[in-house]
């Protein structure tokens, strides 16, 4: 199916469906309520790109002005929308860099692959392009992909044909940015085989004189064109769709007729059949005089065939064998009988750094450099005599002046009579081996020196024995011993403390678990040479050491500074245990202690009003009232600092619980106030449950929203809002509400104890009870922090574990 075909078939498709479509969309509409949802507004212009090299959809003239195909096709889909379209036509890699960078709404002219699927949404195709291969009428044997192997092949920077030979593992590939580069490279002799779609190959080539020089394959595969729009932009992708769906077949046609011509008409048709039947007629009469003649020179045209193809056959494996040593990546050299070079290939230069014209007639070992040149020259001049073959390893220095490394290896050339007629030899680049051999043995002295520095013990045991094959110097020093040859062949007994659970049976039953592949890490209390016992952390696990040999490796380090740590830690903490169950005991005492002399002055003093209040002066009265209000203020206070002292000392360990259940509880308890306060608590969407201490949360939650309630705003109406929002291993809180806000700078501020940013006549409360929350939140591993506008309110946000 041609170019032309496959459109008229895909517009068919493409109007059915969008039938279809509007027809679906007509019955949901009939169906369902009315969106509130705006439609959005229709754009003014769209940027599309392509490729602005392939004839003739899309191409530039001498004067660098666009034309083609895709032009008159766009340009007629602005027409019939009434966007402006703005075609952005250039190479085709940077075409698809500058949709990947999203300054662009479409791209055109491109095919559709695995990759390409998953960032773009393809239009149904409208052109089927055929992709060969295209290679030099000199070179035979090109059909496959199979065929392509050692040779270099010429394709477009983004195009889907590379796509299609690396997954048959062609890598060897040569990039330009366009067909036509491409082509005037071929036409160059700079490249022999391209990969090219149909159209614009047989344009270019044509164009350029060269459609007798090339030969193609059949068709490696078929792509299609499409448009294409990013993932997910329906809303661009419709609009382009529906904008073609209004192209009539008969514009469709116009389009095509205009770049690819029209077919003869029928008269013309049968003007051409008649003259076919004429030149059939006189090719029967020529037919007939040429086999008489031919009868007559059978003889001699037979026996010149037989010469000529035998000379052709010559020729042409002559041009194979010197295409394939041109082509092969070693220097090829051939000499006479007496070891003078009389060949070498276009490689030589390349590899040995001397030019063709300065071997040739001459000693080829010149090559080598001077350190090495008489050895080369001596085992030469044997080969020669002995008329044996020659193989040597040997360094050049190549065309930029480095030495280089070389492989030289020679055959003789016998004749039927067994005389040597000359020498066929090859030189190799071997630098990079020889680069790898020196690396290798630079990376076996970089792992002895990091082997034996590591501040850890390191032993390597037999896999089926478990005797010591290896230890590092660092084992040495630890265990004290002068050399670590002293190690290899001693019993895990020997290097342990040799009593239970530290003897030969439990180092024999680690090794067996590592053995079974699993990594093993555990404690040990180890020998040194003097009989000194100190602990040891073990690390052990089977490891492969080469392709075919495993062994268990052991690293074992020293923790007795940690075990004494350890110890004097255990020693502070019990300590530190018993210093706050005397501080809990004494914060309970005397809180008691404090609260009866405060609730004394209490009653004392409002016993005083009673009894004296007729007798005194107003200062007497206001004396009196600064005193219980003291009294009180104390009170609390003390109770503040109880409740702050008991976070965190409470044994309850944290259970799943449900964060609305708490909060219910909390608005029960401040119910009172809420009421008093006309507030309003807003809970969007239920909390989750947690793991958590349920009366602490209690707690936070009673604080914050007090909080909110506390500094309101007198001009509205309080209204706290209470989210949860999950992040990852945990849940982020906000307690938002609308009161008088606070500065930014004392977010911080806030949350140390008794801070107050108003004063006690304006606000009443100690500066205690953010000081208790982020206790409380950071007692459960969390953070708490507020976020304030002046004026507009506060949000607090704290995070607990999921």
């Amino acid at each position: 199916m041609g170019p032309r075909e496959t459109y008229d078939t895909a517009l068919r498709l493409r109007t059915f469906r969008r039938a279809a479509a509007v027809l679906c969309l007509a019955v949901l509409a009939c169906l369902t309520t009315p969106a509130a949802a705006e439609t959005p507004p229709r754009p003014t212009s769209i940027t599309v790109v392509m490729d602005d090299n392939y004839p003739p959809y899309i191409f530039r003239t001498g004067d660098g002005s666009l034309h083609g195909i895709l032009k008159d096709m766009w340009e007629l889909w602005s027409l019939k929308t009434g966007i402006q379209v703005n075609l952005l036509a250039m190479d085709w890699a940077r075409a698809q860099a500058v949709m990947g960078a999203g300054d662009a709404d479409a791209i055109d002219t491109i095919f559709q692959t695995p990759d390409r699927q998953t960032i773009y949404d393809f239009s149904a195709p409208y052109a089927t392009i055929d992709v060969p291969i295209y290679f030099h009428k000199s070179i035979s044997g090109i059909s496959n992909a199979e065929t392509l192997r050692g040779f270099t092949v010429g394709v477009k920077d983004g195009d889907a044909c590379i796509d299609w030979l690396e997954a048959r593992d062609i890598r060897s590939l040569k990039r330009y940015p366009s067909y036509e580069t491409m082509i005037e490279s071929a036409g160059k002799q700079e490249i022999r085989i391209f990969c090219v779609d149909q159209p614009p190959a047989s344009y270019f080539l044509l164009k350029s004189a060269l459609e007798a020089e090339f030969r193609h394959t059949a068709p490696l595969y078929s792509g299609q064109f499409h448009r294409a729009v990013r993932k997910g932009n329906a809303t661009t992708f419709h609009l382009i769709e529906d904008g073609f769906a209004k192209i009539t077949a008969e514009e469709h046609r116009r389009i095509e007729t205009r770049w690819m011509g029209s077919p003869l008409s029928q008269g013309e048709q049968r003007y051409m059949e008649a003259v076919t039947w004429a030149l059939e007629a006189m090719a029967v009469g020529a037919l007939l005089l040429g086999v008489w003649t031919w009868e007559l020179r059978r003889k001699v045209r037979s026996r010149t065939r037989e010469l000529v193809n035998t000379l052709d056959a010559l020729r042409i494996g002559e041009r194979h064998y010197r295409e394939l040593v041109s082509l092969t990546p070693v220097a090829v050299f051939e000499t006479d009988a007496d070891g003078l070079c009389v060949f070498v290939n276009e490689r030589w230069p390349a590899i040995t750094g001397q030019p063709a014209e300065a071997v040739l007639g001459g000693d080829w070992t010149e090559i080598a450099i001077s350190e090495d040149r008489p050895r080369i020259r001596d085992g030469w001049t044997g080969v020669i005599r002995d008329r044996g073959p020659f193989q040597a390893e040997f360094r050049t220095l190549g065309p930029d002046g480095q030495e280089n490394w070389v492989l030289g290896q020679a055959s003789p050339r016998d004749t039927d009579s067994g005389l040597v007629r000359g020498y066929i030899g090859t030189i190799t680049d071997i630098s990079a081996s020889k680069a790898a051999e020196a690396a290798l043995a630079a990376s076996e002295t970089r792992f002895r020196t990091i082997f034996d520095n590591i501040n850890d013990a390191i032993f390597i045991h037999h896999i089926d024995t478990g005797a010591i094959l290896a230890v590092n110097r660092r084992m040495a020093e630890m265990y004290g011993f002068a050399d670590p040859a002293e190690v290899i062949g001693l019993s895990a007994s020997r290097l342990s403390e040799g009593g239970p659970p530290y003897d030969e049976a439990a180092a024999q039953a680690w090794l067996a678990k590592a053995l079974a592949g699993e990594p093993q890490l555990f404690e040990w209390r180890a020998r040194a040479k003097d009989g000194r016992l100190f602990w040891v952390e073990i690390s052990m696990r089977r490891a492969p050491i080469s392709a075919d040999q495993d062994v268990i490796l052991v690293v074992v380090r020293d923790i007795s500074e940690r075990k004494q740590a350890e110890r004097a830690l255990t020693e502070r903490t019990e300590a530190l245990e018993r210093s706050n169950a005397d501080l809990e005991q004494f914060a309970y005492v005397a809180s008691h202690d404090l609260r009866e002399p405060l609730r004394m002055v209490s009653s004392y003093m409002s016993l005083l009003e009673r009894r004296y209040g007729d007798r005194l002066e107003k200062d007497g009265h206001e004396f009196i009232a600064f005193a219980k209000e003291g009294a009180i203020r104390m009170d609390h206070l003390v109770q503040d600092l109880l409740e702050f002292s008991r976070v965190g000392r409470i044994a309850n360990p944290p259970t799943l619980t449900s964060v609305d259940a708490i909060l219910g509880n909390v608005q029960t308890a401040l119910a009172t106030v809420i009421a008093d306060a006309g507030a309003e608590i807003r809970v969007p969407t239920p909390l989750p449950a947690v793991m958590c201490r349920d009366t602490e949360i209690f707690l936070l939650l009673q604080n914050l929203i007090s909080n909110g309630l506390k500094f309101r705003d007198p001009s509205r109406p309080p209204v706290i809002r209470i989210t949860a929002e999950r992040q990852g291993a945990e849940w982020r809180f906000a307690i938002a509400d609308n009161g008088i806000g606070l500065e930014p700078v004392y977010s911080e501020r806030i949350f140390k104890i008794f801070h107050r940013l108003h004063t006690r006549e304006k606000y009443e409360g100690t500066g205690i009870g953010l000081s208790i929350c982020k206790k409380i939140v950071e007692h459960h591993g969390g953070r708490i922090w507020v976020k304030a506008t002046p004026g507009e309110g506060a949000t607090f946000f704290f995070t607990l574990t999921a």
